[in-house]
């Protein structure tokens, strides 16, 4: 019979298994943290990347807000004195003048239109003239070749 002073080898067993348990779930806990503290890094680099990346992509985003303002004025600018164009010319006139223009562009057309039908008339022509003279050469020579040889050396063909 264990004694009230004395120490059960059971109990001892048994406290030193639950402090074994224990420590085990305390390691199983520091690695999660470890873990964890890792993925929290790991976020807080990536928040600071995108965050610096947000603000140059801001900055960017400025420099060319400022550029399109002075796009903007321009184009602004540029309307404003097309408006006074137009409100200071006279259409009418403008229309007229190009239908002039229209109808001396049509008739030139049709100038270079019949120049350039007579020219291929003309080379027709001169085709049917060269093959014509072309056929005369051959005949020529036909009968050039027909006389005998003494007698083409004597006339010095």
């Amino acid at each position: 019979m264990p004694d009230d002073r004395g120490l059960d080898m059971r109990a001892v067993t048994e406290r030193f298994a639950q402090s074994t348990n224990a420590l085990d779930d305390l390691a199983e806990r520091l690695r999660s943290l470890a873990s964890t503290s890792e993925t929290l890094a790991s976020a807080d680099k990536s928040l600071r990347d995108a965050s610096t990346a947000v603000a140059d992509f801001l900055r960017e985003l400025s420099s060319m807000n400022g550029q399109l303002k002075g796009a903007t004025d321009g184009l602004r600018t540029a309307t404003a004195m097309a408006e006074r164009f137009l409100a200071q010319t006279d259409t009418n006139a403008i229309a007229t003048s190009l239908d002039e223009l229209k109808e001396l562009l049509k008739a030139q057309v049709a100038q270079l239109t019949a120049e350039r039908d007579r020219e291929a008339q003309e080379k027709e022509k001169l085709q049917r003239e060269l093959n014509e003279t072309r056929s005369q050469l051959d005949q020529l020579r036909t009968k050039v070749n027909s006389i005998p040889e003494k007698q083409r050396k004597k006339l010095g063909l």
